[in-house]
């Protein structure tokens, strides 16, 4: 059994620097079926979720049966530009055959296109896969054997650069909200570099 989600509450005071909103019934809930916590709170040095003005709570937890428990490789707190919240990731070791998959058909990501520098430079591509026509008996030869190979390989180029750019901009955003969390300064000064 696996229970998880934004309980707006805590079972335990060391989940929270503001005001104590204690559940009974999910405290019931959770010693009824001898459910664990899989996160294990660091009481020197706790990690929160949920950033606001009154406080930090850790209010997003995942409960777990203590079987599942011994399969735990590991558990993290992750910040989340979406939301208000940390993500909670938990990994569990599963006895279940990787399935794999095999080539599946490519279909061109058209959205590459609405970018003028892309565009420029595909008029560009374009100009000089037209001058290779003449080496083929036909326009559809043409096209499957030298132009939709180049074109895939230009979109897949265009498509992975902007992919690396999005990834450095937001590896760096991360860094910057992870430098917040783990730094030594004030709780309340955390809560509004949050914010």
């Amino acid at each position: 059994m696996i229970i998880g989600g934004d309980f707006n509450c805590v079972i335990a005071t060391s989940d929270t620097t503001g005001h104590y909103y204690h559940s009974r019934a999910l405290a019931e809930l959770i010693h009824g079926f001898a459910l664990k916590d899989t996160w294990q709170q660091n009481p020197t040095n706790p990690t929160y979720i949920h950033y606001s003005i009154s406080g930090a709570t850790r209010i997003d937890r995942i409960y777990i049966a203590q079987e599942l428990l011994e399969k735990k490789l590991a558990n993290e707190i992750i910040a989340a530009a979406f939301t208000d919240h940390h993500a909670v990731l938990l990994r569990l070791a599963v006895d279940t055959p990787i399935l794999r998959m095999g080539r599946g058909r490519w279909k061109m990501n058209t959205a590459v296109f609405r970018d003028k520098r892309i565009q420029e430079s595909m008029r560009t591509k374009w100009t000089q896969w037209k001058q290779h026509k003449k080496s083929y008996p036909g326009i559809t030869t043409w096209w499957v054997r030298y132009v939709k190979p180049q074109l895939r390989n230009f979109v897949h180029h265009e498509v992975a650069e902007r992919s690396k750019d999005h990834r450095q901009m937001e590896n760096y955003l991360y860094d910057c909200i992870y430098g917040i969390l783990h730094s030594s300064m004030p709780q309340e000064d955390k809560n509004s570099k949050r914010r």
